[in-house]
């Protein structure tokens, strides 16, 4: 009998432990994911709260004036909702970085003649020559209570050569969009990246005017 007692004492803590394991991946899992709604959690803001990483590139290869587009993005998913915008001077080009949780949307990246507001339909009041005009879908800045999921700096603009302004024009049904104002037409190129339970993001290069 003291045997068998000895055996389901050890026994009782292996399963203590499994479980007490078992709490700790779940909460793991819960912090890197979220809680499924659309806002982002304490964890995501945090993340966005920290600097973006960037590295200085002397270099500015791949741009060109035309049209640059992702599509294929599975419909199943829900949209996407922004976090954050950022923006840096890399030295020969201008980077406008643009978040999104949990998966970047489709997206198009074009000059356009006159951006316009989607709401009103009115003329875009915003300072610059031309216009380089990002539209993403399906994607929101909002949450599912009509709440705010970023906040544009005004000044977002000062720090970039390229660029003299920068609005956001279009959040509504699934439609998200910004407008930049350049003081003239400069080569671009398009990238997203990815980093896996965290966050994706659209990025715009423009290349810095001489």
């Amino acid at each position: 009998m003291p045997h068998l007692s000895k055996v389901f004492v050890m026994s009782g803590r292996s399963r203590f432990a499994l479980f007490t394991i078992g709490l700790v991946i779940a909460a793991a899992i819960t912090a890197a994911c979220g809680d499924g709604s659309d806002e982002p959690s304490a964890t995501q803001a945090g993340i966005l709260d920290r600097p973006v990483p960037t590295i200085a590139d002397t270099r500015f290869e791949g741009g060109d004036l035309e049209p640059k587009e992702r599509t294929g993005r599975n419909e199943l998913f829900p949209a996407s909702t922004v976090g954050r915008v950022e923006g840096a001077d890399l030295g020969t080009f201008s980077r406008i970085t643009f978040f999104f949780f949990d998966l970047i949307p489709n997206f198009r990246a074009e000059y356009v003649e006159a951006p316009i507001a989607c709401g009103s339909g009115d003329r875009l009041d915003i300072e610059g020559e031309v216009f380089l005009q990002l539209s993403t879908q399906p994607a929101a800045a909002h949450d599912n209570q009509g709440e705010p999921t970023y906040e544009l700096a005004p000044d977002i603009h000062e720090a970039l050569p390229a660029v003299l302004e920068v609005q956001q024009s279009c959040d509504f049904e699934g439609e998200l969009t910004w407008v930049l104002g350049l003081p003239e037409q400069l080569d671009f190129r398009t990238a997203f990246t990815s980093i896996p339970l965290r966050y994706e993001s659209v990025v715009i290069d423009i290349k810095n005017p001489e």
